[in-house]
């Protein structure tokens, strides 16, 4: 993944994807341009295992992501 060719912008990745009903963004930012090639392989790996459930219970609202402790 190339670099933003400005200095002043950081590095980033963005992950879209159709979940059917609607759109799924992922963005990772990372403020350190040199390491920033170190840790895309991990951020590539979480974007591929997030998952849209639609089993809200009574009292969540639909904008809070839930993630269950590893």
């Amino acid at each position: 993944m190339p670099l933003p060719s400005d200095a002043r912008t950081p590095p980033f990745a963005t992950y879209t994807w159709d979940a059917g009903s609607h759109f799924v963004t992922v963005t990772a930012v990372c403020s350190d341009r040199e390491r920033f090639g170190t840790v895309i392989g991990a951020v590539d790996a979480v974007a591929r295992t997030v998952r849209v459930v639609d089993d809200l219970k009574l009292g969540e609202v639909p904008t809070v992501l839930r993630i269950k402790p590893a």
